[in-house]
């Protein structure tokens, strides 16, 4: 078992200045089945909520709150895990997307596209 499968929340926090929007620790979380704990504003925000994969938190009253309630309702994070594992496999897993990149790749060639003998 890895230090990331032995938890069950993934903290993602960022000073307000921060330049990311979408960093690559949340989908190392997300592979792992760990729910997300994030300040981060924007897509991974959105991502969070429209998925139910995690929770958010603007300052560190709120974060620390946010913990105390989760410390005493589990079964929200074990919701979020739920989520989390879910949405990773179906949005962002390798087989997920390379299915999905190849069923691009052969759209574009059955059109033509990809036709090196079309080339002028």
């Amino acid at each position: 078992m890895t230090v990331i499968e032995a938890h069950d929340l993934g903290v993602l926090s960022y000073s307000n200045d921060a330049p990311q929007s979408l960093p690559n620790k949340p989908f190392e979380y997300l592979a792992y089945g760990a729910a997300l704990i994030s300040n981060l504003d924007g897509e991974l925000k959105t991502i969070t909520a429209d998925n139910s994969i995690g929770f958010h938190f603007s300052n560190k009253a709120e974060l620390l709150a946010l913990l105390e309630d989760l410390l005493n309702n589990p079964e929200k994070t074990r919701r979020a895990r739920k989520n989390a594992t879910t949405y990773f496999k179906n949005q962002c897993s390798a087989d997920t997307i390379y299915t999905d990149l190849t069923s691009a790749h052969e759209n574009q060639a059955s059109y033509g596209r990809l036709d090196p003998s079309q080339d002028a």
